[in-house]
């Protein structure tokens, strides 16, 4: 009973650290990569916010496909074709399931993807200011985040 060794602050695995993107935020892409929700959020990203709604890559590329698509009217059809190409890309982010466990294998997620996105830089308009865009960045990359999305009034 005395010959229990205890495990060290030092030993431990702590999910807080510096390097690397935010294990939280991280979990939140994951989350939202599994389930295909949506999610209102802003990010600090090299002193610019970032605001749109967190979405799953599966869901980005394809909206990046039918962007792509609206500004490529007129071109070639196989132009055009090449189009669904892109809507391809997002398969990787719909679940996997192992055989024979039948758990679900996903690699933590290192990019994160937000619609209806606009930045916002100290004292000035956002950006685009017409309409939010697709956008898709680096977790690593991200200073901080909060749960909601800016207002452009």
């Amino acid at each position: 009973m005395g010959n229990e060794e205890k495990p060290s602050p030092e030993s431990k695995e702590s999910k807080e650290t510096t390097k690397g993107p935010d294990w939280f935020l991280q979990l939140l892409v994951q989350i939202t990569n599994g389930i295909e929700a949506h999610l209102p959020l802003t990010l600090n990203v090299g002193g610019l916010l970032i605001s749109g709604e967190l979405v799953s890559g599966h869901v980005y590329f394809n909206g990046f496909a039918d962007e792509l698509k609206n500004a490529m009217k007129g071109v070639s059809e196989s132009a055009a074709g090449a189009v669904d190409d892109f809507r391809k890309l997002g398969e990787i982010y719909k679940l996997e399931l192992s055989e024979p466990e039948k758990e679900i294998k996903r690699p933590s997620p290192l990019f994160i993807h937000l619609r209806n996105t606009r930045m916002f830089h100290p004292g000035g308009q956002p950006i685009p200011s017409n309409r939010g865009v697709w956008w898709r960045g680096r977790l690593e990359s991200v200073d901080g985040f909060i749960l909601g999305s800016l207002s452009v009034d």
